[in-house]
């Protein structure tokens, strides 16, 4: 090695048609490194890359000194190759690895290199924060053991510790800094033949020869891109001999680990439980590629111990650690005659988890979930259930103080939620019915400042059993906010509104407030609300009152007439303070109309926008598009109280089943009185079933009502869509039409005619079918009726009605509601049931004379 190096550190790069933007963040990291970037050797190795993708690369990096540029075309598939290539041009004592799409933080090279030098170190290990391209990724990232609170940790043979070492996700090469010379001495390169944890083997090596390794806890030295593309993003789409590889290079691995006596018990069970779930998804592999993998793997499937419970792991995982890769792995016949895994795909290991934890209870005993072994017994022997077969247990518990009934854990909470026909229910929550909400609110606002909705209803008495009333949001919220503040799992999420007006103490209307608060701050970068008719009321009551709101903003006054208690308009005054700066941009944003640039203007930052839009509140996502231009919109969560279902795929209304949670079963709408559900595997794409959910909050089989449509089964996975709600349907004139029917139609009459249309209503009588519309404006719609009949539109609405079902032969009658009158009667709804304003569902079908008379009650007088 030269005794005067003229860099102080290598890095190397193995580029493979990365983004250019992607590398460009890379390279200019590298360019704002504190060490100075003369003092680096950046070598980038362009492995089999595209002629113009290589082009790109050279004229960005031409001219640079200190830049080796080198290529390298071969048949590997991995990033070894070109890292060891790299490694034979390295003239710097230390060297770092750069994937092309990733960075370093500007003071990481400054950092180990120092540290290198004072501990004469042979390796460095510092922390990497990760990005991901997309919302549903697996985060690989690693969380440690180690002692967080001290900013360097010293490891050599003498103290060696590797549970601490060795326990986790580790192993990657991107957080490491190696002395160059002990690589070269002790022969460690990339091993170029093993497929997948080519990256590991090098770190097991280097662990296996380094006598002094220096630990840096709270050090962020490395920005991971975790790309949906990636080997372990995207392995159970690969094929089968290419999983058989996997298995061999998996062998090949742990047996470096056991050659140079490192402690791999969390890494065994983790890579091979990770493996069985890629085996149980996998497209295509046989029942041949399975024996093979068996015959790889089998001895250190064996070697798997029960895990410690840890931060890196809860008990039910250690079990899920210690069973999936025996019961998957090591049993390939099962797998090819299509039982195993149809009982998988079907969530029977979900099932009978439930069943298990609540044998003693009185519904568990009494339905003998303790004999029950299969998911066609337990269809056989629990019944059907709706909202009636709890009330009374229910009711039992909360007035009594029963438990145990249905539940054999503590029911928390009783979540307040409204039935299909208005009728007001308590659906009990269990801390593990609320984990996936709770993580799926958290994924959702970590690392981000969010305007949110969500609002926790006032605090009441606990009922006799000790479980308290809310919303599910208002649950979602609370235990976030309970998580942020006992957990030291900070998420570093932001709230653009006072918490005193996420958890309000009396029933009250805060839309001003919040929206004063959240248009103060500039900083917001997503919007989230339960739903999209919480945000179009939003944005319409910020186009009627914006200048009153910049009036408070710029004087940090609060002059809007409120009824709210003169205690929280005081706490609500000492959060504010003059921001004339901030209140003359707003008015500009106004004052230019409130187009589709109109949230952009107000919020620069903004990057994302999340409500459920779907379903019922379609209507109002269409209202919502004329603000939002090209700022991502996204369904975020199909959630009930009774389970969350399925995640959005991003700019579709479709859903992915969510799984692991609930066991969900599946009855076709046309199927006769004596036909039983069906478990996953049995759906048919294009057909139409109504969710059944057992849950982990002591609902068994459970008649949701809702309707889902299958879009796409392959295997476990489930992709739909919603269909509506059972009973949400009126049968008129020889036909019958579903909510979402009728609002197709509204749509089609309104593009038409070029009406706005803010919302509708729909009943059935015997003099036919009533179509209740409700206009944006009475003066635009004034005009319209003085040169168009109604009865003119309502044939029109006839004929798209029959466009859809021949069968129909009924007349309609159109009337017009006065503006907001379905915002009056969800105001109404929720002050008598004392529900946040969200719990009410928009009443679109009017099932119940109460409804009917309310909306037939306030027509538009001059529409009659």
């Amino acid at each position: 090695m030269e005794k005067f190096p003229k860099y102080q550190v290598s890095v190397i790069t193995p580029f493979h048609n990365v983004d250019m933007d992607m590398f460009r963040r890379g390279y200019e990291s590298l360019k704002c490194q504190s060490i100075g970037f003369e003092n680096i050797q950046w070598i980038v190795v362009l492995h089999n890359t595209k002629p113009q993708i290589r082009e790109d690369v050279e004229d960005l990096l031409a001219g640079q000194e200190n830049i080796v540029i080198k290529t390298l075309d071969n048949e590997i598939h991995t990033p070894s190759s070109p890292r060891n290539y790299g490694l034979q041009f390295a003239t710097a004592p230390y060297v770092g690895f750069l994937d092309g799409d990733d960075s370093f933080t500007p003071r990481c090279l400054q950092t180990t290199v120092a540290k290198m030098k004072k501990h004469a170190a042979q390796m460095v290990v510092f922390r990497r924060e990760y990005e991901l391209e997309q919302e549903g990724l697996f985060p690989l990232t690693e969380i440690v053991l180690w002692d967080q609170t001290k900013e360097e940790i010293l490891i050599d043979r003498d103290n060696w510790d590797d549970i601490k070492m060795f326990s986790g996700i580790w192993g990657m090469v991107t957080s490491r800094l190696f002395d160059r010379e002990f690589l070269s001495q002790n022969d460690i390169t990339f091993d170029e033949t093993v497929p997948y944890g080519e990256d590991l083997l090098f770190t097991i090596e280097a662990y296996g020869k380094a006598e002094r390794i220096c630990y840096l806890p709270q050090f962020i030295g490395y920005h991971y891109f975790i790309n949906s593309g990636s080997t372990v993003q995207s392995m159970e789409n690969k094929p089968g001999k290419v999983l058989v590889s996997y298995a061999e290079g998996f062998r090949r691995v742990f047996d470096a680990a056991f050659r140079n006596g490192i402690y791999i018990g969390y890494l065994l069970a983790h890579f091979l439980t990770m493996f069985a779930l890629v085996m149980i998804h996998a497209k295509d592999l046989t029942l041949a590629d399975r024996k093979a993998i068996k015959e790889y793997l089998e001895p250190y499937v064996h070697k798997i111990s029960v895990l410690p419970t840890s931060k890196l792991c809860t008990e039910q995982e250690a079990k899920m650690m210690y069973e999936l890769p025996r019961e998957v792995i090591l049993h390939p016949e099962n797998f090819d005659k299509g039982f195993h895994m149809q009982s998988v795909w079907n969530g029977e290991g979900t099932l009978f988890k439930i069943l298990q934890e609540n044998n003693n209870t009185d519904y568990g005993r009494r339905y003998c979930f303790a004999a029950l072994q299969a998911a066609e017994g337990y269809q056989v022997r629990v019944p059907l259930s709706s909202y009636s077969t709890y009330a009374p247990l229910i009711q039992l518990q909360t007035q009594i103080g029963e438990h145990g009934i249905f539940a054999a854990n503590q029911i928390k909470y009783y979540l307040l939620t409204e039935s299909e026909k208005g009728d007001i229910l308590l659906f009990p929550a269990t801390q593990k019915h609320l984990e996936p909400y709770v993580k799926a609110f958290t994924d959702i606002v970590q690392d981000k400042t969010s305007f949110t909705l969500f609002e926790s209803l006032p605090k009441r008495r606990a009922y006799n059993d000790r479980g308290s009333l809310n919303s599910l949001t208002g649950v979602i919220l609370s235990e976030f906010f309970w998580q942020e503040r006992n957990t030291l799992q900070g998420n570093q999420a932001k709230f653009a509104t006072p918490e005193e007006l996420l958890f309000p103490t009396e029933e009250l209307d805060t839309l001003y407030l919040r929206v004063l608060f959240a248009l103060k701050e500039q900083a917001v970068e997503q919007l989230i609300a339960p739903s999209t008719w919480g945000i179009v009321e939003t944005l319409t009551f910020v186009e009627k009152h914006w200048e009153i709101i910049c009036h408070d903003i710029e004087k940090g006054e609060i002059t809007f007439a409120l009824d709210v208690s003169t205690e929280l308009l005081r706490r609500m005054k000492g959060h504010l303070s003059g921001d004339k700066e901030r209140a003359d941009r707003l008015r500009r944003a106004f004052s230019a109309g409130f187009d589709s640039k109109i949230l952009s203007g107000v919020w620069p930052n903004l990057k994302r926008i999340t409500a459920f839009g779907d379903g019922p509140f379609r209507i109002y996502t269409d209202r919502l598009r004329r603000y939002i231009s090209d700022i991502p919109f996204d369904n975020g969560y199909f959630m009930t109280s009774a389970a969350l279902v399925g995640q959005s795929i991003e700019g579709t209304n479709k859903y992915r089943l969510l799984e692991g949670s609930n066991f969900y079963e599946f009855l076709p709408i046309t199927s006769a009185d004596d036909e039983k559900p069906r478990l996953l595997t049995k759906l048919n794409e294009g057909e139409v079933y109504e969710l059944i959910v057992t849950n982990q909050a002591g609902l068994y089989r459970y008649r949701t009502g809702y309707l889902i449509r299958v879009e796409e089964r392959n295997g476990g996975n489930l992709i739909f869509s919603l269909a509506g709600r059972r009973g949400q349907s009126v049968a008129v004139g020889g036909a019958t039409f579903s909510e979402d029917a009728i609002y197709q139609v509204v749509v089609k009459t309104a593009d038409k005619y070029g009406l706005d249309v803010a919302d509708f209503a729909f009943y059935a009588d015997e003099t036919g079918l009533t179509i209740l519309l409700e206009p944006t404006d009475l003066t635009e719609l004034s005009d319209f009726l003085c040169n168009n009949a109604t009865e003119v539109i309502a044939d029109s609405f006839d004929e798209f009605l029959r466009q859809g079902n021949t069968d129909y032969t009924a007349r309609c009658k159109i009337f017009w509601n006065m503006p907001q009158t379905h915002l009056l009667y969800r105001d109404l709804r929720r002050y008598r049931e004392q529900a946040a304003p969200y719990q009410i569902e928009p009443a679109h079908f009017l099932n119940t004379p109460e409804k009917i008379n309310f909306f037939t009650h306030n027509i538009w007088s001059q529409s009659i």
